[in-house]
């Protein structure tokens, strides 16, 4: 289960953002494998291993206009392009639950030993990254916008260092009283390279996350 969500509230030239965006995967697989080394000695040994990880990446921060200009040329017209220069912090939280049940059998020429076992672990791993960076807010026209973003963070505060790009388009679908409703379609890539810890509880995440965005959103 996947959910993604973003809120802006819009003052002149600042604007202030929340995006959170919550993941869930559960998995499990299984083998078995039997082995005959003589006629007098076989083996057969099996396992099921299963995990839940879970994540949320909360992200808060504000942008502020520093440039605006009318792209198309007309004359007298508003602008219909923004450049605005952003800052946040963005709280990362991850959750593992692995379980491991092992279970074997051994004849010894009639002597059959058997046995299981179970093993399980969990643990969760937080930490929250600097970020600063810019977006573009582009018209092309009236009830329509493309957005290009980009930023960079961490610096070792949290994360070694982290960067995302997003690049939507919207366009405006219908009204609900005063609020209008837009849908959006677009790219994102996340990247994060994160370290804790050394020896055996050294923990690592360095992954790069990146897919196609789609939704609506409700503008007042």
């Amino acid at each position: 289960m996947v959910w993604m969500s973003y809120q802006q509230a819009k003052i002149g030239p600042l604007t202030l953002f929340t995006d959170v965006m919550y993941a869930s995967v559960a998995n499990s697989d299984s083998f078995l494998i039997s082995k005959t080394f003589s006629p007098h000695v076989s083996c057969t040994i099996g396992a099921v291993l299963s995990a839940d990880y879970q994540y949320w990446i909360v992200e808060g921060g504000a942008t502020y206009e520093v440039a605006s200009w009318n792209s198309h040329g007309a004359p007298y017209a508003s602008p219909d392009t923004e450049l605005e220069l952003l800052a946040g912090g963005r709280y990362w939280r991850q959750e593992l639950d692995v379980a491991l049940t092992l279970d074997g059998t051994v004849n010894f020429d009639g002597l059959i030993v058997s046995g299981n076992r179970a093993l399980a672990t969990s643990g969760e791993v937080e930490w929250v990254d600097p970020f600063v960076g810019a977006r573009i807010r582009f018209q092309p026209a009236p009830g329509e916008e493309v957005i290009l973003r980009g930023d960079i963070g961490g610096f070792g505060a949290g994360s070694k260092f982290t960067w995302q790009a997003l690049a939507t388009y919207s366009w405006q679908m219908w009204s609900l009283g005063p609020m209008l409703i837009d849908g959006y379609a677009g790219w994102r890539a996340l990247q994060v390279d994160y370290v804790q810890g050394a020896g055996v509880d050294r923990y690592e995440f360095d992954v790069l996350q990146q897919g196609p965005v789609l939704g609506i959103t409700g503008r007042f």
